[in-house]
């Protein structure tokens, strides 16, 4: 089904973690040499009672976490190198909310009796060719799951026809996919059975989830999803755009993301002219052929979103496009059972807001949290035998058994 990566992107990444692991080691050795004050990390729930009977948080509370204890940052580079298998997706287009082509990217379990789908939408601009995803999908579907990503428009290597840039606040074209492709009888049509639809958002992945499903619970239209896992989102936008704006986040992760978002958006500049909204400066740029200079003042995702995501869905600032696509927000109106994983050391996302979850779940009981002590951002980097054998991550095993207890449950 899937095609193991090559030797040397293995060594490759190998290589890497073996210094991480020569530094974990000598930490190990520490702690045997004073047990009474060390304790193995553990897992942690913040969770309603619906929450806890649906998902069974109460038996992975106190749970000692498996892998090695690398910091956020270390494991989040890792994860950047990690090899993934190729997997022979079926491509099929659906028209977005504005008529754009959309790329869903389908992987069938060769299981007869498969019965559930998990729907996928990558990260910030990540694709079903990335690496984290594909190694998600691989696992996912020998679990015995279909699997389906959804790649926001204009990412990797699909269309952009629309002079419409990929935002997290504009859900149109996942709602239309929604409609069309996952609804029950297109469903049986596809797989020939009733099958369990399940969501799943990595990083801003999420933040479209909540937002989208926010939306639909608000506005009281039935979802076709059972339930919902944001995996390592920034619950709060707002403060992950001060965490990112920091050392060492601005040096080790800004040039990255920020050089992603500026590829696919060169990579479709010819639509530019038509983008609705820009500043008048940057539209000049752009109707004089110089686009390029518009780039070069382009530091962070924070500047990428001053000058094309915000004015382009006509907010004011980026900071007024982030107080819109908070999940802080959106959480609260969630009609179906909404799960966040969270890395405790994740460098990214910024601290997790325990206060103004904690209040969104004394009004609504399908709202829960579930903390790993390590991981990073995506990250979960596992031991040196154990990726050298690509063993599932932690992340991986604990979603898709999550699901399986959802619906041993329901």
């Amino acid at each position: 089904m899937s095609t193991a990566p090559d030797v040397w992107s293995r060594v490759r990444f190998l290589l890497a973690q073996s210094v991480c692991a020569g530094l974990d080691t000598l930490l190990a050795l520490c702690r045997l040499a004073a047990p009474r004050w060390w304790r193995p990390p553990t897992l942690s729930a913040m969770c309603t009672e619906r929450m806890r009977r649906l998902f069974a948080l109460d038996q992975l509370d106190g749970v000692p976490y498996p892998d090695p204890s690398y910091g956020g940052h270390v494991a989040t580079v890792l994860c950047a190198l990690r090899p993934a298998p190729a997997l022979p997706y079926e491509r099929t287009r659906v028209a977005g909310g504005d008529g754009n082509p959309m790329c869903l990217d389908w992987l069938r379990c060769p299981q007869s009796a498969a019965d559930r789908l998990l729907v996928i939408i990558p990260g910030l601009s990540s694709s079903s060719e990335t690496n984290y995803i594909r190694h998600f999908v691989d696992y996912a579907c020998r679990r015995g799951n279909h699997c389906c990503v959804f790649t926001s428009r204009g990412l990797g290597d699909t269309p952009l026809e629309r002079p419409r840039l990929m935002s997290a606040y504009w859900t149109e074209d996942f709602r239309a996919v929604a409609t069309e492709c996952f609804g029950r009888a297109a469903l049986e049509s596809r797989f020939g059975r009733p099958v369990s639809v399940f969501a799943v958002g990595f990083s801003l992945g999420g933040v479209i989830l909540s937002k989208y499903i926010g939306e639909e619970s608000r506005d009281g239209r039935p979802l076709c999803f059972s339930a919902a896992f944001a995996i390592n989102s920034p619950i709060d936008v707002i403060s992950a755009n001060e965490v990112m704006n920091q050392l060492p986040n601005s040096v080790l992760y800004q040039p990255s993301m920020t050089s992603g978002l500026i590829a696919a958006t060169r990579r479709h500049q010819a639509l530019l002219p038509h983008v609705p909204g820009l500043k008048p400066h940057v539209r000049d740029c752009i109707r004089a052929g110089k686009v390029e200079d518009i780039f070069k003042i382009i530091k962070t995702v924070y500047d990428y979103d001053t000058y094309f995501t915000a004015p382009a869905n006509n907010f004011e600032d980026a900071i007024a496009y982030y107080r819109e696509i908070n999940p802080l927000k959106w959480l609260r109106y969630t009609s179906v059972p909404f799960l966040c994983i969270s890395a405790a050391d994740d460098p990214v996302c910024g601290p997790f807001p325990a206060q103004e979850v904690e209040a969104a779940m004394q009004s609504n009981p399908n709202i829960s949290v579930l903390f790993t002590p390590h991981g990073g951002h995506i990250g979960y980097v596992k031991s040196l035998s154990n990726e050298w054998n690509a063993e599932p991550l932690f992340i991986e095993i604990i979603l898709c058994d999550l699901i399986t207890t959802f619906v041993s449950h329901t």
